[in-house]
């Protein structure tokens, strides 16, 4: 590694001091590469790691400071106007304090204790990104440091479009069609939006092989269909005992109909009030937001009101990890293959979030108020961020160009399949 010469007179005076003859052979290593030693001490590391990378004893280290009258303190204060002379930002300290140690990380516990790792994610999140979201995040970055050998502040363009080149060449080797829209969306979210986002950190351009399909937004393919709904329902009645059936059936039925995050179906309220002279039920949540938990009041369709009640009823006896099982079950065992189902299984709840939004979303020709109130998000923009903007199908419909397809309705269960689901005892 070559030297890097001392912009400060503090600094530089540590650096060429007289250390005096060797003792051991570690002391030998120690006075070797002391000028490497000093920098690495100013781009962030203890005394610890300097033992630890140069295979020294650390009371040997600590042993070496005191004999010559060195204080670390004194070292630190010199990197400080070290810092100054160089004004390197916070980044690019982390950043080179990686690359001095020209450690890749092995599993997710080194990635996340990485130093230079740990402030990205840590920007992330104080963006608002979840964690759920920084989890698959992670895991693509992880890959990219695998693939590439390079630590994730020293990636460049090229190791960024030969990692796309390779997932897109193994996808093709297991015969997926690469060019079909659903490949498309789930490797949009995989690989490019988590690369985009780092490069965007690292300043890299945005180049076009970085292109991603977000215009549609990252969940607007989830969403658990109609026909999937009933056949779930018909799933359930099959396989648990009629008390368990009616509790999971008003849980599916309070998820969807209130678009309310789990903390709130599991303590949400039913809640009866006089409104223009007539009698009307809101279900009352208290559920997360960015600095504090919200309070709601999300509209309750009458017809509804009976499950959710079961719902409420039925939790106050059982463990929610069980609903939760019983619906990873169900939904392995119903759902289609494809991006809904992966986020089902690992979201057994929030997926309804989703799914009622995106129906509500078409019911109302993207009417971003009333999604927002109605199942309770604040800021009616994180909707768009969420999901996108008005498609070009829904724009030109409104535009009285007629519908492509029939739109969806904010309903659980409507047209046959409530009318099979009542045949059938399901409802």
């Amino acid at each position: 590694m070559s030297r890097i010469e001392p912009k400060s007179e503090e600094l530089k005076r540590i650096v060429n001091m007289n250390l005096g003859e060797a003792k051991s052979l570690q002391e030998q290593i120690i006075i070797k590469n002391w000028s490497t030693i000093i920098m690495d001490l100013c781009h962030g590391f203890s005394a610890e790691d300097v033992a630890d990378k140069f295979q020294i004893g650390r009371r040997t280290f600590f042993r070496f400071l005191e004999r010559r009258n060195i204080m670390l303190s004194v070292i630190k204060e010199a990197c400080e106007r070290e810092r100054e002379a160089r004004e390197l930002s916070k980044k690019q300290l982390l950043a080179e304090k990686a690359r001095r140690l020209m450690k890749i990380p092995s599993n997710y516990d080194e990635m996340d204790n990485d130093p230079w790792i740990s402030e990205f994610l840590n920007e992330l999140k104080a963006q608002g990104v979840t964690k759920h979201t920084l989890a698959r995040y992670r895991k693509t970055w992880f890959d990219l440091m695998t693939f590439t050998q390079h630590h994730l502040s020293q990636i460049t363009e090229d190791d960024m479009k030969n990692f796309i080149r390779a997932k897109l060449e193994e996808a093709e080797k297991n015969g997926v069609d690469v060019r079909s829209t659903q490949f498309l969306i789930n490797f949009s979210v995989s690989y490019i939006t988590p690369l985009r986002i780092l490069a965007k950190y690292l300043g890299l351009p945005i180049k076009p092989y970085l292109k991603t399909v977000e215009y549609e937004g990252m969940y607007r393919h989830v969403r658990i269909t109609l026909e999937e709904r009933y056949k779930l329902l018909r799933y359930l009645r099959e396989v648990l005992r009629e008390r368990d059936y009616i509790g999971i059936r008003g849980l599916l039925v309070t998820a969807y109909e209130t678009g309310s995050r789990a903390d709130g179906l599991y303590r949400g309220e039913l809640v009866e009030a006089e409104k223009f002279g007539m009698k009307v039920w809101y279900f009352r949540t208290e559920e997360k937001g960015k600095r504090a938990k919200i309070t709601w009041l999300k509209p309750v369709k009458p017809k509804w009101v009976s499950y959710i009640e079961e719902w409420i009823k039925y939790r106050k006896n059982m463990f929610i990890r069980r609903a939760r099982d019983i619906l990873k079950e169900a939904y392995e065992a119903v759902l289609q293959e494809g991006l809904t189902k992966e986020y089902a299984l690992a979201h057994q709840l929030h997926v309804w979030r989703h799914t009622a939004t995106n129906d509500l979303l078409e019911e109302t020709g993207y009417n971003l108020m009333i999604v927002a109130k109605r199942l309770g998000w604040k800021n009616p923009n994180m909707i768009v961020k969420v999901y996108g903007d008005i498609s070009e199908e829904m724009l030109l419909a409104l535009s009285g160009y007629g519908e492509l397809r029939e739109r969806a309705r904010h309903e659980f269960l409507y047209n046959e399949y409530l009318e099979r689901a009542v045949e059938e005892g399901l409802l």
